[in-house]
C-alpha cells in the first residue's frame, strides 16, 4: 500500500480519497477504520508498569496531592494527564 498526504490550504475540511483497482479486503479494512470514531489512549502506570487503558473500563478518574489517578477493576493507575 502507497500512503501519499496533500496539504491544500484552499480546503475547508480534510477529503480522503482511496484508490484502488478494485475493491478488495484491504479497502474495506481501510473504509471500516475511518469510519470508526476516533478514541483517545489512556495510558496509566501501576507502578513502574506502564498500561494501556480501555475507557470503558475506567470507574473513576480523580485528582489528590496534584496528580491525577484512574480506577479500574484491576485497580489504581497514575495518569500523565490533566484533568
Amino acid at each position: 500500500m502507497k500512503i501519499n498526504i496533500e496539504l491544500d490550504n484552499a480546503l475547508e475540511e480534510t477529503e480522503v480519497l482511496i484508490r484502488a483497482a478494485k475493491m478488495t479486503e484491504e479497502v474495506n479494512g481501510i473504509l471500516k477504520k475511518l469510519e470508526e470514531p476516533s478514541v483517545q489512549m489512556i495510558s496509566g502506570f501501576a507502578g513502574d508498569t506502564l498500561e494501556i487503558l480501555e475507557q470503558a473500563d475506567i470507574i473513576r478518574v480523580y485528582a489528590a496531592k496534584g496528580k491525577v489517578y484512574a480506577v479500574t477493576a484491576k485497580g489504581e493507575y497514575l495518569l500523565r494527564m490533566r484533568l
